[in-house]
């Protein structure tokens, strides 16, 4: 078998580059956040409800329903042998919430990998071989944690976009008990499409240090460490400064890789709807294969 010929299996994924799969695993540190060895005791500050984080919290996401950066992905693994191995990606992250998002990857300003999804359908496209270009999609409606992890992706692919902590908290969380860890950081918890979110505030600046996504067992699955908070620049209103996140440190828990995500010059600017249609990327970018997650015996050769 080949990967023309199969969308499951050892092959499928043994065949795709550790980089590749790697950068889809936008993912996880193991256990509770704030874990440092040992049981700790919860550290609840006086005075702070939920209410007023989800307050300050959708107060400042509001302005984020865009997002364009410049970005550079680090990834450090080990091998079988244990042997540690380092490889790193740049390129662009281009968001319109709640659905929309695309990333794309390379190396020496040639784009190979591209991440993306719209309010139907979420996508790979995979350019490493130029004599062999795929791409894989699949519908949310129709989305499971098999097809999601076809890409090396334990969660479906538009829940990754509350990695960043830019996606509001519905109003009904105000009305939450907080859940308190040993350094004084609130936990919140919110249904996603595939099971659940939690975010934990660090209550003096009401901003998200730790996103932890949980399956529908309540497992965590991938959780995002957020750094060195800034001010992003909205296009056409320049009262408007909503701080975001320009580093994420991420673990993840199946083999210890880590992942350092990196945004520079984020901006709300406007971003072309073109931006996330699959059909025009395939189109354009010269693909050669198409697999549909949701029927894997269809193959499409593009002409």
């Amino acid at each position: 078998m080949n990967r023309r010929h199969a969308l499951c299996g050892a092959t499928w994924r043994d065949g795709i580059p550790r980089l590749l799969r790697l950068l889809l695993c936008v993912c996880i540190a193991t256990g509770a956040v704030g874990c440092r060895g040992g049981v700790r005791k919860p550290h609840p500050v006086p005075g702070v409800t939920a209410a007023q984080i989800v307050e300050a919290h959708n107060a400042r996401v509001r302005s984020l329903d865009r997002l364009w950066a410049r970005t550079s992905v680090q990834v450090t693994s080990k091998n079988e042998k244990g042997r540690r191995l380092r490889d790193q990606g740049d390129g662009h992250l281009q968001i319109v919430q709640p659905s929309s998002v695309l990333l794309s990857l390379g190396k020496l300003g040639q784009t190979q990998l591209y991440l993306g999804s719209n309010d139907q359908i979420y996508w790979w496209i995979d350019l490493m071989d130029s004599n062999d270009k795929i791409a894989l999609v699949g519908r949310h409606s129709l989305v499971t944690s098999e097809k999601a992890g076809l890409l090396g992706v334990p969660v479906p692919p538009r829940d990754l976009i509350h990695l960043l902590g830019i996606t509001t908290l519905p109003e009904q969380v105000a009305q939450q008990d907080i859940t308190w860890d040993a350094d004084a950081r609130a936990g919140l918890e919110t249904p996603t499409d595939s099971g659940s979110r939690r975010l934990w505030f660090d209550v003096s600046s009401m901003e998200p240090v730790a996103v932890e996504l949980m399956d529908a067992h309540g497992r965590v699955v991938l959780t995002a460490r957020l750094e060195r908070y800034a001010p992003v620049n909205v296009v056409g209103d320049a009262t408007l400064k909503p701080r975001a996140p320009e580093q994420a440190n991420i673990t993840y828990s199946d083999d210890g890789t880590r992942v350092k995500i990196s945004l520079y010059a984020a901006e709300n600017r406007p971003i072309r709807p073109t931006a996330f249609d699959f059909e025009r990327l395939v189109k354009g970018l010269g693909v050669d294969t198409l697999y549909d997650l949701d029927a894997p015996s269809a193959i499409t050769q593009q002409p």
